[in-house]
Order: C-alpha cells, then structure tokens, then sequence
C-alpha cells in the first residue's frame, strides 16, 4: 500500500478527525503530514482508546496510546484536550435517541441495522462504566 503524496511545506494545517485508526503505518503517515506542514503549521487528531478490562487503564493516556507514542517517536510534541467525558454524553444520547426511532426502523424493515447499531451503543454504554474508554484531540505545532 502506497503513502500518500503531498507537496513538502504546503499546508498550514492538518486536520484528522477519526481516520488513522485504519492507517496502518501510523509513524510514516504522521512523518508525511509532517513534511507536508509548513513551519510553525499544525496537526488536529481525534483519536479514541479502548482497553481490555484487564489491561491496565494507564494505557488509555495520551502519551501512552497508539498515537501519542507514534508522535513521540517522530519527535513531534503535542498538547492534548481531553474529550472523554463528551464522548461518553455523545454515545448516551445516541442511545436514547435510537431507542425511540426502533418503530422507524422497523416500518422501513430495517431492524437488522436498528440492532447493530443498538448493540454498538449499549456496549459503548459498557466500556464507559467500567472506564475503559477514553477520547482525546492532540494538537501539534511545529516549530517556526
């Protein structure tokens, strides 16, 4: 699988909302978008984090994530604002809002997907409770 191309010192800024989860070189990516930056030009990066229930929560970190330890092998700081707590209010209401569209769902004969769906969200509801779920936006700067 190729890497995307970009013109080096383009771009102002990046933003990556949910997507380099299915990235699978995490580290040449990030270096691409790097490159791609102008100096002083920045990184916006949603990134989510699930654990075991038995792995240690410590894992759910910024720093200690897939990302945050891919920006810091690129030498790349970052600052992160933690998400957490909204995601897990966004995954609520998306239940309780679900929830009350099943008739829809099932007029259109579409109860298979009502069910994924409701299953995704009951499990999120899940993680949240244990507290193995966490949410942050990393924003990177590079220098000037």
């Amino acid at each position: 699988m190729a890497l995307i191309r970009l013109p080096i010192a383009a771009f102002d800024a990046v933003v990556a909302i949910d997507n380099f989860y299915f990235v699978v070189d995490l580290n040449g990516i990030l270096a691409r978008l790097a490159l791609a930056l102008r100096p002083g030009g920045q990184m916006a990066v949603t990134w989510s984090s699930w654990a075991a229930a038995s792995v240690d929560r410590a894992s759910l970190a910024p720093a200690r994530n897939r990302l945050g330890q891919a920006l810091q092998r690129r030498g790349l700081s970052y600052r992160t604002l933690d998400f957490t707590s909204q995601e897990a209010a966004d995954w609520r209401r998306k239940l309780e809002v679900l929830r009350s569209m099943e008739p829809d769902f099932a007029s259109e004969g579409n109860l298979f997907l009502y069910r994924k769906r409701l299953i995704e969200a009951e499990s999120h509801q899940e993680y949240v409770a244990a507290g193995i779920v966490s949410r942050y936006l990393y924003l990177v700067r590079l220098p000037a």
